[in-house]
């Protein structure tokens, strides 16, 4: 019973449900006939309301009249009716732009027209008349602008190529319009006429000139009987203002092979809409269009064929991204005798965000090379402030075509990167070629150019990153004297952003990888790269900047090219190359710094390392501190080959100190890092160049660390739960030496003399420790100056004692319990500056040592002096073989090297103790312990000697 309660719920709320669908889809299911029916009803009413308002204003017009005038009749009345409609009829300069109109008139139902009349366009019935099209095309419910709309997109959306002709066509119909048309018998301004006089609408077909296809600026236009340029195009009265329109041109676009190995010339005519030509404003469409009748230029100040004939021809995208020519208005320019044109076009910075540009060179006959020179390569085009700049080099005198093409996404809807179409066109005419056009320093800018690139400046997807600004402005980077230049791009900080270069030669394209270099610096939410540039010689060269987003596409995409001159060099007097870096980057590499929550903390001397470049102390010395939130995988590596690095390495804090010689000049240091566990292929995290001063250095190189850095080996402490808990009786190094404090415990460190170094060491789980010294800067046996003098189950203490001045190194290891594998742990790095208290070495150790809990508190040196008591005390047990704690070793004893035994004057527990007096022959005394109950076997532990 509930089920079936439960199952007609479920029915009547589906049912509800549906209803409601349906009444929200026939709401949004208004047709543009009912659309247009409602409009026409509500102007009916206000027509009836004016018509009542204006009434009353009427009459009192009329009595005013009558008194003032003392006549007003129906018959004047009618003759200032019919000269008010004469007026409208009469060609004049329409007083708005399309613009204008756009904005002002109602055009909510243009895109509704315009898919009604595409789905209207195709007329495959010889029996549509024109009135039939017209009550498809609902003519009867527009506006005159709604008319001269759906007219014009039904007229452009016809495609002759793919309409089906009937056998029989009968010629007053759209069919038959639409028949001559493609036979050439009648042209689109007779149909757009026809059509015109069936929706109602004033119309007028207008003949003139045409700057069409195969037109060069310097053709001189002839009788209209045997001109090939010759068209025609219609004017359309809207709203009581005349408009031009052109439906030829809007619905068809032509392209010209540029192929001069071709007889003929080649046009390819594809149907294509085009916007620009429906209601063009006059003073546009007067650039290619030129009506015989002077009236129909529609313009104030009507221009004469002659000055047509000099402007040059330009194609509706030039309007649509509101170019403007700064520098040339005629077609025609003449060249001056060194062959070098300037040509500017104004681009307003909000056009510079969509829009792209790029220019042709050709001879007039259209060959692409003149004398062996590839004229390619003989402009150079790059934008400067709001202007687009066009640098023509003619290389001989002649007759030359340069053509400027432009690209926009917001006008192109053919989803090609490079979709280029015409803008403008100019013919430059150079009498002679007199100057050498070749490279000196009066003259910045020089063919040849590179191929590589037509552009040089920003591109549009540098708008794609954020981009904030770049220096400098134009895309000509000038040189100085030794070749240096730099380029700075700032975006909006980006934590995936990535940017790379490809620095090369204009000419050859070869690439010069070690002149030019990169480094950034991060400031707020500011992200500032700076390339630099180090030219080789004198010459043309081309920076191409590239970004890759590296979370959304690793891929490289070119964002900028430079033409980068250099003019000035003199004698050789080129800067060096820059030494080797990995891809040509200085300075934090910031994704890997991320990754490793890594920062450089402050530089010795003091200055901004993340330019990349840096230079030492007076003495060759520089020290960088780098901060890290955990343990770091760190690995140094410098180019110079008399330059010395020194690593130190703390959980926290990395110290990377550099001593180099002046010979050393220029050189990279490279620091390579990665979260601990991996110690191979380490991702370069930072690179900086170091310059030494023109002074001599004074100070030893610093020894090689035996692994990758001083201090400790993190992978090793860490799964052993081991760590540094003290430091005792030196001071940092660091510190010391350049006054840069280092928290927690440097590994680098400076003795002054005095007490012994101890190094405290604390672990979670028992270990065998060992520990070795060196002497790194001269060949001397110093191991015995190293000892762990304590060890238990939870710490050890390493000492170190220094015989004379120096620098030393001690190594600690570690072992499991049970283990003889011994896995370093630390390094440490001591300058002594003077010797120990003591200079006498520790007692000689032996294996059971090393592997026992232990601690030696009397006698810490070498040698007995003979006939003096001495005491020696110690603790010594060793750890369980079933691993329960520690125990006793079987026994412990102090004997001579005549092995007698000394006997013990206390013991408790693990804690042993002798008094010894050595007396005549006594020339050794060592700790031994038996390690088997009921074995007669001894094993050393420690050995003194009798002095």
């Amino acid at each position: 019973m509930n089920s079936i309660k439960k199952l007609a719920r479920l029915k009547s709320k589906k049912k509800k449900m549906t209803e409601r669908l349906l009444a929200e889809k026939k709401m949004h299911e208004q047709t543009l006939e009912q659309r247009l029916r409602e409009r026409r009803k509500r102007k009916e009413e206000n027509a009836k309301r004016m018509k009542m308002d204006n009434k009353d204003n009427l009459a009192s017009a009329t009595t005013m009249i009558n008194y003032g005038m003392g006549v007003e009749n129906s018959q004047s009345t009618e003759k200032l009716t019919l000269t008010q409609e004469h007026l409208r009829i009469v060609p004049q300069a329409p007083i708005t732009n399309k613009e204008v109109i756009y904005a002002k008139e109602d055009i909510s139902l243009f895109h509704a027209l315009e898919k009604h009349a595409v789905n209207l366009h195709g007329v495959t019935s010889a029996d549509v008349t024109f009135e039939q099209l017209m009550e498809r095309l609902l003519i009867h419910s527009l506006s005159d602008l709604e008319k001269a709309r759906i007219l014009f997109h039904w007229i452009t959306f016809q495609n002759l190529n793919t309409v089906v002709w009937s056998s029989s066509i009968k010629e007053d119909t759209p069919l038959g319009y639409l028949y001559d048309i493609k036979v050439e018998q009648k042209g689109y301004a007779t149909l757009y006429m026809r059509l015109c006089v069936a929706a109602g609408l004033h119309a007028k077909e207008i003949s003139g000139y045409l700057k069409g296809v195969g037109y060069v600026p310097d053709y001189v236009f002839q009788e209209q009987g045997s001109d090939p340029f010759r068209g025609s195009w219609n004017a359309v009265l809207v709203d009581g203002e005349w408009r031009l329109i052109d439906t030829h041109w809007g619905s068809r676009h032509v392209v010209e092979s540029d192929d001069a190995t071709k007889l003929t010339n080649e046009i390819e005519t594809v149907y294509k809409y085009e916007e620009h030509y429906f209601l063009t404003d006059p003073d546009q469409l007067i650039n290619t269009h030129y009506p015989d009748e002077e009236a129909w230029q529609l313009l104030d100040k009507p221009i004469t064929i002659e000055q047509f004939q000099q402007l040059p021809k330009q194609w509706p995208l030039f309007y649509k991204l509101d170019l403007r020519q700064d520098s040339h208005q005629h077609g025609v320019i003449q060249v001056d005798d060194r062959g070098h044109l300037q040509l500017q076009l104004f681009s307003p910075q909000h056009i510079r965000q969509d829009a792209r540009f790029r220019a042709e060179l050709f001879t007039k006959d259209k060959r692409k090379s003149v004398d062996g020179k590839i004229l390619e390569s003989q402009f150079f085009h790059h934008t400067e402030g709001e202007c687009e700049i066009f640098h023509i080099f003619l290389p001989a005198a002649g007759s030359y075509l340069l053509k400027i093409f432009g690209m926009s996404k917001k006008f192109d809807d053919s989803n090609e990167d490079d979709a280029f179409t015409n803008l403008c066109l100019f013919q430059l005419n150079c009498p002679r070629v007199t100057s050498n056009q070749s490279a000196s320093s009066s003259q910045l800018l020089a063919p040849p150019f590179s191929r590589t690139t037509q552009y040089y400046g920003i591109s549009l997807s540098a708008y794609d990153i954020n981009l904030a600004q770049f220096t400098p402005s134009s895309g000509i980077v000038e040189c100085d004297a030794e070749g240096k230049a730099s380029v700075t791009v700032s975006v909006r900080h980006d934590d995936f952003i990535e940017f790379s270069q490809v620095f090369q030669r204009a000419v050859g394209d070869y690439r010069l990888d070690e002149r030019c270099v990169q480094w950034s610096d991060t400031k707020e939410d500011m992200l500032t790269v700076t390339f630099s540039i180090r030219a080789p010689s004198n010459g043309n060269f081309v920076l191409t900047l590239f970004e890759s987003h590296v979370r959304d596409s690793p891929s490289l995409k070119s964002f900028a090219a430079f033409l980068v001159v250099s003019r000035f060099i003199v004698d050789g007097a080129a800067a060096p190359a820059f030494p080797p870096t990995v891809n040509g980057k200085l300075g934090p590499v910031r994704r890997v710094m991320d990754g490793v929550a890594m920062r450089v903390g402050r530089v010795h001397p003091e200055q901004d390392a993340s330019t990349g470049m840096c230079v030492t102390d007076d003495k060759g010395e520089i020290v960088f501190l780098f901060k890290h939130n955990h343990s770091v995988t760190l690995m140094a590596d410098c180019d110079a080959r008399d330059a010395s690095v020194l690593v130190s390495s703390t959980p926290e804090h990395t110290v990377i100190a550099v001593r180099a010689k002046h010979e050393s000049g220029q050189f990279a240091l490279k620091l390579y890092a990665a979260s601990p566990g991996k110690s191979k292929n380490l991702p370069l995290a930072f690179c900086t160049l170091i310059e030494v001063p023109s002074l001599p250095s004074i100070l030893p190189p610093y020894p090689k660390s035996p692994t990758n850095a001083w201090g400790p080996m993190l992978n090793n402490m860490r799964t052993r739960g081991i760590t540094v808990h003290k430091i005792e009786h030196c001071s940092s190094f660091t510190r010391t030496r350049f006054n840069v404090d280092l928290p927690g415990f440097d590994p680098c460190v400076v003795y002054k003399g005095g007490k012994d170094i101890n190094i405290d060491f604390k672990y979670t789980k028992p270990v065998h420790i060992k520990a070795v010294m060196q002497r790194v800067d001269a060949e001397s046996k110093v191991d015995d100056f190293g000892f762990v003098s304590a060890a238990d189950e939870t710490s050890c203490t390493v000492l170190m004692r220094f015989p004379s001045p120096g620098i030393y190194s001690m190594s600690v290891y570690v072992a499991e319990i049970g283990q003889t594998n011994y896995s370093l742990i630390y390094n440490l790095l001591c300058f002594a500056h003077a010797p120990s208290r003591c200079l006498e070495p520790y007692p000689m150790v032996y294996g059971p040592w090393n592997s026992s809990v232990r601690q030696l508190r009397r006698v810490l040196k070498h040698s007995l002096e003979r006939n003096q008591l001495h005491k020696i005390k110690l603790s010594l047990a060793r750890y369980a073989k079933d691993g329960a704690g520690v125990e006793c070793f079987p026994h412990v004893l102090l004997m001579n090297d005549k092995n007698q035994v000394v006997p013990l004057i206390n013991q408790k527990g693990f804690k042993y103790e002798w008094a010894y007096l050595p007396g005549p022959g006594e020339h050794e005394m060592m700790v031994a312990v038996k390690q088997e109950v009921g074995s007669s076997s001894l094993a050393l532990v420690l050995k003194y000697v009798v002095v």
